[in-house]
């Protein structure tokens, strides 16, 4: 089954689902909070959630190893 996030999408949500706030996703990616906002809400839709913890769930992940699951 394709991945239906873009990469930038994935860089996101993988950072929301660890905690991180919008603010400080948009500062280490070099993005607006607006830029961000949008691809989180891409992605909830994409994946069927409506919270940052239902990202982790939809990916099988905790928060604590997702990013290790999804950039290794």
């Amino acid at each position: 089954m394709p991945d239906p996030l873009s990469g930038r999408e994935r860089q996101i949500v993988t950072l929301a689902a660890k905690g991180m706030a919008s603010k400080d996703i948009a500062a280490r990616l070099f993005l607006s909070v607006r830029t961000v906002s949008n691809h989180l809400q891409h992605a909830y839709i994409k994946l069927g959630v409506s919270s940052r913890a239902g990202l982790a769930q939809a990916l099988g992940s905790s928060p604590r190893t997702l990013g290790q699951n999804i950039l290794a």
